[in-house]
């Protein structure tokens, strides 16, 4: 019950996931959630990125795999959470939605490959429509020992029936040639840094695609999205996630990549990479976003380190080389001596983001945490703060004693869940060590807040000598 709303509140979750024996390879699954309200998460979520969650899954299915071959067939609706100040349009059902994939079979030096749909979307403020896909793709693959050549052709088909809406053609039908050729060389050699001895590598790689273009907008987007901008997304066929648009692409992606191994255990200790996508005609297909009329992409330059055992390091970069500008940057690094403790610090910017209300702002976060222990203690926080707010975004203080056979934890938990609003928890747990738990459990706040972080009874944590130590016996 909730004192302040005078209301029974309530959140459900039932997960399941079965496999029928009778039939190998056969399974199913199911995903309920339901909330009581609107305004479920924002006040009582402990999680910065649950608070802005609007759409929960309401779906059942069952999957097949054989070989090659696998199929899923499922239902899925879902409960639209709704802000009265930022109304938002509910995502289509899906009754039902049976999609089948080959993957890659070989024959005669040709792999074949392709997947199919059909789905159904529903949605009662919208219209109701039927998708039928079907992409046979053939690949074919030389590679020797120091270089690799990949060419892929594959045809994408697409048919629509159109229900209660107020188009002239109400049966739609799309047919895209799809071609790619990826292709990329590997160099070694024996390299001195840092006073250690490495195996140095240099990675080029070439990614073609060629992708005419086809009228779309008459077309609706029942599930397609424009996919986020990243160092893998450089290696995709379609800008697009979703199958409502194919981007039309002229195009190749140049990147290069270099490592440093570890000669005895081949261990990799650096990987640094840096790639950028080169356009030959302009961007003709959208979706939301206006078109591209630029001839080159952002450049992305992404580094991940473990120069020793205890210092790891990673760090992403994006600038918009036409406007000379920073799109993106994400710094981390971590000192992890050995179990138990821990310590993180990380800057996260974004020239531009959407946030929940639709407003396009800035974001500027610095976030740090740890976790140390104190003899028999251990202290773990988090502090998550925004830069352009200038307010604390998520805060997190907490102990945790070990007794031997028993623990206890107390953690308390400031999350901001709107610009004018924040919760506050706090978690209060005693354990039995392998029979039982009272109380409000906290380790799954500690271990998304804290990363690398161990409960103080964790085989592979040794208590740390200290004056606490003795105030506090073993039980």
């Amino acid at each position: 019950p909730d004192r302040a709303t005078n209301t029974t509140r309530y959140g459900l979750t039932w997960k399941h996931n079965q496999n029928f024996g009778f039939l190998p390879g056969l399974g199913g699954y199911l995903n309920l959630q339901k909330v009581s309200d609107d305004s479920y998460f924002t006040d009582l979520s402990d999680r910065l990125t649950i608070t802005s969650q609007t759409n929960l899954p309401r779906e059942g299915g069952l999957a097949y795999t054989s070989g090659p071959f696998s199929m899923l067939a499922r239902v899925q609706s879902f409960q639209t959470l709704q802000d009265p100040n930022n109304p938002i349009t509910p995502p289509y059902f899906r009754e039902p939605q049976i999609l089948a994939m080959l993957n890659p079979v070989d024959w005669k030096g040709f792999e074949f490959a392709g997947n199919g749909e059909f789905v159904r979307f529903r949605q009662p403020a919208l219209m109701t429509a039927s998708r039928s896909l079907f992409y046979p793709t053939v690949s074919w693959t030389r590679r020797g020992n120091a270089w690799f050549v990949t060419a892929r052709t594959g045809l994408h088909m697409t048919h629509y029936d159109l229900e209660d809406s107020i188009a002239e053609d109400t049966h739609l039908s799309r047919v895209l040639p799809i071609t790619s050729v990826d292709s990329g060389l590997v160099f070694e050699r024996d390299a001195d840094l840092f006073g250690r001895s490495f195996v140095q590598t240099l990675e080029p790689r070439a990614y073609y695609v060629y992708i005419p273009h086809r009228r779309q907008d008459q077309i609706p987007a029942f599930d397609t999205a424009i996919d986020d901008f990243n160092f893998s997304q450089l290696f995709t066929e379609n800008r697009y996630l979703g199958n409502d648009r194919i981007g039309d692409a002229n195009q190749v992606t140049l990147a290069a990549t270099t490592r440093l191994l570890d000669p005895v255990s081949g261990e990799e200790r650096l990987r640094a990479a840096i790639g950028q996508r080169y356009y030959f005609e302009n961007q003709r297909v959208t979706l939301t976003e206006a078109p591209r009329t630029a001839n080159t992409s952002d450049v992305l330059l992404t580094v991940e380190s473990k120069l020793s055992d205890f210092w790891t390091a990673a760090g992403t970069y994006e600038v918009n080389v036409n406007h000379k500008q920073t799109q993106e940057l994400d710094l981390g690094v971590r000192w992890q001596p050995e179990p138990g403790k821990v310590l993180n610090a990380s800057y996260r910017y974004l020239r531009q983001q959407v946030d929940p209300s639709g407003n396009v702002t800035q974001l500027k976060q610095v976030d740090l945490s740890g976790q140390w222990p104190v003899g028999n203690w251990s202290v773990i926080g988090r502090w998550n703060y925004s830069l352009v707010d200038g307010k604390t975004l998520e805060g997190v203080l907490g102990l945790e004693y070990n007794g031997g056979c028993w623990a206890f934890r107390i953690v308390g938990q400031r999350l901001t869940t709107t610009t004018q609003q924040a919760s506050s928890s706090v978690f209060v747990q005693f354990e039995l060590n392998g029979l039982a738990r009272l109380g409000t459990n906290p380790i799954d706040v500690l271990k998304r807040s804290v990363p690398g972080y161990l409960t103080v009874n964790d085989p592979s944590v040794q208590p740390t000598p200290g004056a606490a130590a003795g105030y506090f016996p073993e039980f």
